[in-house]
């Protein structure tokens, strides 16, 4: 089975460090979204990357209706790739969804995990009493319906709102190239599965050394929610990195490579 979804998912590695350090991307995009971090970080450790089972590249006949409806399955896949790769400790960023993927497997695998930077990650994005998640229940409705009505037009309209830039940047136009290659199908269950969590209990139970990375403004992950991962993880810490946008990562390469330097404990690569 770890075979099976190494191929699947397509891992790949990246330089011989004795240490290793896995890359997760978030919803829409794939692994690509790493490739100009991949060499800088080859030179201090082992990188792994892979496509999670919802990415466009993937083996679509990997993805399960049941079984990656639930976030447990991604968490499941990563285990999986883990031992596939005889890793048996790992430092791990994820970005949005993935970030809760490795914070939660780090409850669940505390040995497993050495480290976890999020970025842009979210475990709740309703609004709830005390609470500011970024949408309301009607919010996520309309959401859902306008991806099942016209899945074109609500990319077109949803890919530059989320990376804050015009249509016609590059990351823009990149990003609604990976949603329009997903599957309609694809989309709906995963969408559904990230925007209708709630993992803020969860929260409290994480015991890795965590960092947060977060741009000012994100159109998916208000300030607040950053904020509530700080105070409910305990010994975490909050970067807020001076840029807008759900995906900084690509929008604000040298921001985020200098902030991943400092909590990976490498000197600045030029």
């Amino acid at each position: 089975m770890p075979a099976r979804t190494a191929r699947a998912l397509n891992v790949r590695q990246y330089g011989d460090g004795p240490d290793v350090l896995v890359l997760a991307h978030g919803f829409g995009w794939n692994q690509s979204v790493w490739d100009r971090y991949v060499d800088m970080l080859a030179q201090r450790y082992r990188v792994i990357t892979y496509d999670l089972a919802c990415a466009y590249s993937a083996d679509p006949s990997f993805f399960d209706m049941s079984r990656h409806r639930e976030i447990g399955g991604y968490i499941e896949d990563l285990m999986q790739i883990l031992d596939h790769q005889a890793v048996k400790s790992c430092r791990f960023i994820g970005h949005s969804v993935s970030g809760m993927i490795g914070l939660l497997a780090s409850i669940r695998h505390h040995a497993r995990f050495d480290q976890v930077i999020t970025i842009a990650a979210s475990p709740c994005y309703l609004n709830r009493e005390g609470y500011h998640g970024g949408f309301s229940d009607d919010d996520l409705r309309n959401l859902l319906i306008a991806v099942d009505m016209d899945y074109r037009s609500w990319a077109e309209g949803y890919a530059p709102y989320a990376v804050d830039r015009p249509m016609g940047d590059d990351a823009t136009s990149s990003f609604l190239d990976c949603l329009l290659a997903m599957r309609k199908d694809v989309t709906l269950a995963t969408a559904q599965m990230i925007l209708y969590c709630d993992y803020r209990d969860a929260m409290a139970s994480v015991s890795v050394p965590t960092v947060i990375l977060q741009t000012q403004i994100d159109p998916a992950v208000p300030l607040p929610v950053a904020m509530f991962l700080r105070d409910h993880i305990r010994g975490s810490r909050l970067e807020i990195i001076e840029a807008t946008g759900h995906m900084p990562h690509l929008t604000s390469y040298e921001m985020v490579r200098e902030a991943l330097c400092r909590h990976l404990d490498m000197a600045p690569v030029p």
